[in-house]
């Protein structure tokens, strides 16, 4: 059995989705998703991964990822803007970043 606490990652992190959306567009940004894939035997097991916002292709496209994944890819869709549906993956992978503010008052 594996210990629970691989899932467990030390560091002050944010879920202020619209203050995140609002700092991609100037900076990358240390993200935390959580996600599920399925075993060999059918049973799902819940991972973390750390990743890293991307850039506006054009303003209109938003992309997280790492390792060439991709976790949140976001863009205008089905009558959503790119921050409506940006919003609603950020959700559903318990998306979770180190906001620079929280960092610097550490340093200070």
């Amino acid at each position: 059995m594996r210990d629970k606490n691989r899932l467990n990652f030390d560091y002050n992190t944010s879920k202020d989705y619209n203050k995140l959306y609002d700092l991609i567009q100037t900076q990358r940004i240390v993200c935390i998703v959580t996600y599920s894939d399925k075993l060999l035997n059918d049973k799902t097991i819940e991972l973390r991964d750390i990743c890293s916002s991307g850039v506006f292709f054009d303003n209109e496209n938003i992309n997280i990822g790492c390792r060439g994944t991709g976790f949140v890819t976001a863009f205008p869709f089905d009558g959503n803007s790119a921050k409506e549906e940006f919003l609603k993956q950020c959700k559903h992978y318990k998306l979770e970043f180190i906001d620079p503010e929280m960092v610097n008052q550490i340093e200070e």
